[in-house]
């Protein structure tokens, strides 16, 4: 179960991750997807079954409170009388799997709250059906006290929930029981398990300019203005010492990553676009002297955790909890956006002895073999 399928490269390469790791360690297994848009996956992410069924159920209750979604479910689950197709599917299925994994993202949250519904529906599958119920590198901020009551709730019915960030797992520790603190984990973010120099390419070449920069940041007028004139200001200053580099904007989720590529093409030239589908093939190639600018948390991780260095733009608490959480290995400066312009975010700085990328992924890599998926969970 995952945000895969919108597309958006984060979420979609955690998938690929996880598709690739149960295919090696369990060689043979049956593996579906339950993806936002079950069409779109199927075409990034082939060798499993794509539905939607958790995804559609949350979406289509009737209720916006997601314990009121889960007693829905239990009563209608319990009751003789005959249940909508979707809800009949997705328990038949059930009686074929052996573990219902929530892979991580930033997508269960106050920001969309009928997404927590999609947890509602793991604890009920839990009790429903028997089946093992875990989760792994949620990030759950923003969260109000009383969305983290309501999430807390659930882990009764789960396995184990793993977090990527330590805002997300104070919220959620604060509500829970003594016992049920072993479920509960902070092991960071799904992506950091893959090497990076599988999806960046590092090289020694002449500086270009990399740009990823979410055309939310263009929402209003005023802030597009702000926007423009930064962006193209660091752009300019760039090319006053590389007159010939290119400018590359990265398509990280297709059309939502497009307003800076128009905007900077109709200022300045040698702007190229790079689409989604390149990126998903061929991954990214950045040099060690080129000048990074981006807006997306994957873009940040994967190019810090290859060590290099950029800026990175923010406008929430939202991206705000998500760029510290990358805090032990990067060193990107960050720059949210205030009234009228950009102001440097001031993070603690990481303890000495901090892990680096490298380190987090091990330890992550090492507990998902251990205790998620351990060799007697082959069937």
């Amino acid at each position: 179960m995952s945000a895969a399928g919108m597309p958006n490269f984060g979420d979609d390469a955690i998938t690929r991750h996880w598709i690739g790791y149960l295919r090696r360690r369990f060689p043979g297994c049956q593996i579906y997807l339950d993806a936002i848009d079950a069409t779109v996956a199927s075409f990034l992410h082939p060798s499993v079954t794509c539905v939607d069924l958790v995804w559609r159920i949350a979406e289509w209750s009737r209720f916006d409170d997601p314990i009121a979604t889960r007693d829905a479910l239990r009563s209608g689950w319990l009751a003789a009388g005959p249940l909508p197709m979707r809800e009949r599917q997705l328990l038949a299925l059930m009686r074929d799997v052996d573990s219902v994994h929530f892979l991580g993202g930033g997508y269960i949250n106050d920001l969309w709250p009928k997404n927590r519904n999609l947890i509602a529906v793991g604890s009920v599958l839990a009790e429903r059906s028997g089946v093992t119920v875990f989760a792994t590198g949620l990030g759950l901020q923003p969260l109000t006290g009383q969305s983290a009551v309501q999430l807390a709730e659930f882990l009764a019915g789960f396995s184990h929930i793993d977090v990527r960030d330590q805002a997300s797992h104070d919220a959620l520790a604060a509500h829970l029981r003594e016992s049920e603190h072993g479920k509960l984990s902070c092991l960071g973010d799904d992506l950091l398990q893959v090497d990076p120099h599988d999806i960046v390419s590092v090289v020694d070449a002449p500086a270009r300019m990399h740009l990823c920069v979410k055309n939310e940041f263009f929402d209003s007028e005023e802030t597009a203005a702000t926007v423009r004139r930064f962006v193209l200001s660091e752009v300019e200053s760039f090319q006053a010492d590389h007159p010939d580099a290119p400018v590359l904007c990265y398509e990280l989720r297709p059309h939502f990553d497009y307003a800076i590529y128009e905007f900077l093409g109709s200022h300045i030239g040698n702007v190229v676009l790079v689409p989604f589908e390149q990126i998903w093939a061929d991954g990214m190639t950045l040099g060690r002297s080129d000048r990074l600018l981006s807006s997306r948390y994957h873009f940040q991780l994967l190019a810090a955790a290859t060590g290099l260095d950029g800026t990175a733009l923010s406008w929430s608490t939202y991206y705000d909890e998500k760029f510290l959480s990358l805090r032990a290995f990067s060193r990107w400066r960050v720059l949210r956006l205030e009234q009228g312009g950009f102001a440097e975010v001031e993070y603690p700085e990481a303890p000495d002895g901090a892990p680096d990328a490298a380190e987090l992924g091990r330890r992550k890599r090492e507990f998902v073999a251990s205790r998620l998926y351990p060799p007697s969970r082959a069937r």
